[in-house]
């Protein structure tokens, strides 16, 4: 039987806390390194860059970029509803 070295669970853990505290934008640029252009690391590295064709599907990254901010609105309507009737 092969036991697991203690030290990849360690690290494993820390990756994920480092993850959770990093910002959107930083998470992308990680998912995304060594896929796009040297000179434009969104973009295809075949296509021209003009052509403007990402090298990586944005989707998700877009729609967690919608639900952050409609998260961020509530939150300020909660804390102005909270200061208008305090």
């Amino acid at each position: 039987m092969i036991v697991g070295d203690n030290n990849d669970n360690i690290s494993t853990t820390n990756n994920i806390q480092n993850n959770s505290s990093m910002s959107p934008i930083k998470k992308l640029l990680i998912d995304i390194k060594g896929k796009g252009r040297n000179e434009y690391s969104f973009l295809h590295p075949t296509y021209s860059s003009s052509s403007r064709i990402p090298c990586a599907d944005f989707t998700s990254f877009i729609k967690g970029t919608e639900k952050r901010r409609e998260r961020g609105k509530r939150s300020l309507m909660i804390k102005k509803e909270y200061d208008e009737s305090a």
